[in-house]
């Protein structure tokens, strides 16, 4: 009985040293604030199914605004789980994980600890794409200050914030 709970434990301890890479291969991923956002979204989907339960049929898709970045496998099944992505208060878009097939026989298809690294990657690719928009509308305010002219859209973070909607949906 002692080495089955020494064994469940050191499960239990390699599923949380898995997430914890993962979370250090996302934030590592984040750190070019000049990369193309599609090589940031490429990295964040490589990183993101080492850090699950079964890898090797786990796939991501990010989707921002409307546009998705998919991992090659990635197909919409019964076992999904999302987080989302929000920034400056308004759901921009979420990060989807998925089984491409079933993995578990119990209605617990994804460990509580994933759900907690998914949301924990969406809010840092939310802080970093905001603080990627506020910067580019601070150097766009500048130039246009200086007299150049703005080269496309200078009101990148002016939106109305879905804040309400969404706790009126929770109530």
């Amino acid at each position: 009985m002692d080495n089955q709970l020494r064994d469940i434990q050191l499960e239990k301890l390699t599923e949380r040293a898995k997430e914890l890479k993962c979370m250090y291969n996302v934030i590592e991923a984040l750190k070019d604030e000049s990369a193309e956002l599609t090589t940031i979204f490429k990295s964040i989907q490589e990183a993101i199914p080492p850090g699950y339960q079964h890898p090797t049929v786990c796939e991501a898709r990010i989707i921002l605004e409307g546009k998705q970045y998919a991992s090659l496998d990635f197909i919409e099944t019964p076992w999904m789980q999302r987080a989302e992505i929000v920034i400056d208060n308004h759901v921009s878009g979420e990060i989807q994980v998925c089984y491409v097939q079933k993995v578990a026989e119990s209605s617990l298809t994804f460990l509580p600890e994933e759900q907690k690294l998914l949301n924990a990657i969406a809010d840092h690719l939310s802080r970093f794409i905001f603080h990627r928009r506020l910067k580019k509308t601070l150097e766009l305010s500048l130039s246009s200050e200086h007299g150049a002219e703005p080269n496309g859209d200078s009101s990148l973070l002016n939106y109305e914030s879905d804040e309400h909607w969404k706790w009126r949906y929770h109530v």
